[in-house]
């Protein structure tokens, strides 16, 4: 081979490495510049599919908060009331007691007949049901 031969070997050989470099870095570019998109559209992908649960979670998160809320004041104004019903006089409280436990003696009276009808009931409905088996 002549010197022509081997320049315009180098030559070839030179341009199909510069070929391969340039190639090799505009893929690298092209990855690199589309990557972020890439991220971006799975980023969107996501907050697309879980935003309906996170704003229904938050709904219900508003209302068990609006629940408790109401819970403490029921509590605090209970609470409030049972102190200031026990500061205004202890012969009052001594009196609503009285009167309940009078109260409850009373009725003692009308929820044992109940309870004898009751057992009245149960033993005619026995015999209504011995009496239609031995039909």
């Amino acid at each position: 081979m002549n010197i022509c031969g081997y320049y315009l070997f180098f030559q070839l050989l030179f341009f199909s490495k510069y070929c391969l470099v340039s190639d090799r870095i505009s893929e690298s570019m092209n990855i690199i510049a589309n990557e972020p998109s890439l991220a971006f559209f799975r980023v969107q992908e996501h907050v697309r599919k879980s935003l309906p649960q996170l704003v229904e979670q938050k709904h219900e998160v508003e209302n068990l908060q609006q629940r408790v809320q109401g819970a403490g004041f029921d509590t605090e104004y209970a609470a409030n009331a049972f102190i200031t019903f026990v500061k205004f006089d202890s012969s009052v409280l001594f009196v609503f007691y009285n009167s309940t436990v009078r109260t409850m003696q009373k009725s003692a009276v009308h929820f044992q007949n109940i309870q004898d009808l009751l057992k009245n009931a149960m033993f005619m409905k026995q015999q209504i049901d011995y009496k239609e088996e031995k039909k």
